[in-house]
């Protein structure tokens, strides 16, 4: 009876994203980190995609913004690459990966999306591992000096076998 006695809004549970993956190019992570540079104390975003089964970065991208349009060309550009789709492409929460432009590439490219659920940091370990490593890199500089420098430093990261996706205008 001490209790709190006003409605309380229910939600439904959410699943937990089951990311099952027995061959390459069946589910793939992707999300965005920011990557400092000192150059007007500005922070790159760096867009990057993993296949689920071999962590392999299937494509990346380094832009001075987060927009839509260019998360969903860099995925047109990571299918095309691989010359593969993906069967999943899983992503967090943020504005990127739930806009509008995003899901219309999917559904045109018949790539079901997935998300994790709201204030769940762990749903999405595969691209946040691999941002770890990244960072946790004995060469990665605290701060680059500008754009190309990062572009190069990240391009670098990658095995030989891995493309960067094109830069678009």
């Amino acid at each position: 009876m001490s209790g709190d006695r006003r409605r309380q809004s229910t939600h439904p549970p959410r699943t937990i994203p089951q990311l099952v993956a027995t061959d390459p190019n069946q589910v793939w992570s992707w999300d965005i980190t920011r990557i400092p540079v000192q150059v007007q104390k500005i922070r790159l975003h760096l867009y990057l995609i993993e296949d689920v089964f071999s962590r392999k970065c299937v494509g990346w991208r380094l832009e001075q913004r987060e927009k839509d349009e260019l998360a969903a060309g860099l995925i047109e550009d990571a299918v095309l690459a691989e010359r593969a789709k993906p069967h999943t492409l899983h992503a967090d929460g943020g504005p990127s990966m739930t806009s509008i432009e995003v899901w219309r590439i999917l559904t045109g490219l018949g790539i079901e999306p997935s998300h994790s659920r709201p204030h769940v940091s762990n749903d999405n370990p595969f691209s946040e591992a691999l941002f770890k490593t990244l960072k946790y890199d004995l060469d990665y500089p605290r701060q680059f000096e500008d754009h190309p420098q990062a572009q190069v430093w990240v391009a670098g990261s990658w095995p030989a076998t891995t493309r960067a996706s094109p830069q678009r205008p």
